[in-house]
């Protein structure tokens, strides 16, 4: 379902702005146009079941930070699009920005799944330490770099986020 979801779309910024209104300060959408119980003004649009919030036009399910791009710049973005705060329903235009997936996977929280409770960190069993790491791209290929062993992991942390910093720029996520 979320394949379809980023499909492109057949959708004109016209015919967006004449089924729902949007609010680039607080990134509601609400109807313009009376539909089903709906009134005239009412919010629209629901979580999906990964945080995103998805607006019914023109007959179909779609995103909404996607349309608020159709909605202010008149095109769809050209690849993806990333929550800045990583709050995945706020959808206000300044919290919106275009990117490439490696770029949207920086601005990741840590993982639920790290041993750690740190980014970019691991324990290696071999040296008894805490292992940073970090991939990045260079001359256009993905690199993996490796920030060394560390007695603790804030010491791993720490070097982590240092090099996050230099190498992932504004997308750079602690």
């Amino acid at each position: 379902m979320l394949a379809d979801l980023h499909t492109p779309v057949l959708l004109s910024q016209d015919e967006l702005k004449a089924a729902i209104a949007y609010d680039p300060l607080t990134g509601v959408f609400t109807r313009n146009k009376p539909y089903c119980n709906l009134a005239v003004g009412s919010r629209v649009g629901s979580l999906d079941s990964y945080g995103y919030v998805q607006v019914f036009v023109k007959g179909k399910l779609r995103l909404a930070h996607r349309l608020a791009f159709l909605y202010m710049l008149g095109r769809l973005p050209i690849a993806e699009v990333d929550h800045i705060d990583g709050n995945r329903a706020n959808n206000a235009f300044v919290n919106l920005r275009e990117c490439d997936k490696t770029q949207n996977m920086r601005n990741r929280a840590v993982s639920g799944h790290s041993s750690t409770g740190a980014k970019g960190v691991s324990w290696h069993k071999a040296s008894s330490k805490y292992r940073a790491r970090l991939w990045i791209t260079l001359e256009g290929s993905r690199k993996r770099l490796e920030l060394g062993g560390f007695d603790t992991v804030d010491q791993a942390k720490e070097a982590y986020n240092k090099a996050a910093k230099l190498h992932h720029g504004e997308f750079y996520h602690e």
